[in-house]
């Protein structure tokens, strides 16, 4: 939330500590915010290991019980649309490396529901998704242009 709030642009874009974004990431997310209604705009991600290797280009099978074809394409939809069809199931936004966001209604968002995103420390990503998209379009791109470390537990 601190950092949200110091932050200076009009995007914000929340990068884990040890996951990668490919130089094309912002020019391919930052276009859709040419449109007034997106709050967020995100990729497809890649999943790597510990050291680097690529276990997976995408995220496609976590989904496909969702939609098997839905993250195949590119795509801009209202929020609660999304959330009927996607985020309510799971999170479908399994990397929060990989989402570009807009900076004002990240924040109002977060100052607003601050409580219960704390209050769900394993779920505070996917409540904010959710909060967010009640009020504003998503769009995605399915381009793997951020890699996402997966650690063994």
């Amino acid at each position: 939330m601190r950092g949200v709030e110091m932050a200076r642009g009009d995007y914000v874009w929340i990068a884990e500590a040890d996951d990668l974004a490919d130089p094309g990431f912002l020019a391919e997310l930052l276009p859709a915010f040419e449109r007034d209604e997106v709050v967020m705009s995100y990729c497809q991600s890649r999943q790597i290991d510990g050291a680097g290797r690529v276990l997976s280009e995408h995220y496609l099978d976590y989904v496909s019980d969702i939609d098997r074809s839905r993250w195949t394409r590119p795509y801009v939809v209202d929020g609660h649309q999304e959330i009927a069809e996607a985020l309510y199931l799971k999170n479908t936004i399994p990397n929060v490396s990989g989402v570009l966001f807009r900076r004002e209604r990240l924040r109002d968002t977060l100052a607003k529901h601050s409580e219960e995103i704390a209050s769900l420390r394993n779920a505070g990503d996917w409540v904010t998704y959710l909060r967010l998209l009640e009020n504003g379009s998503i769009a995605f791109s399915p381009r793997s242009l951020n890699a996402h470390r997966r650690h063994q537990s």
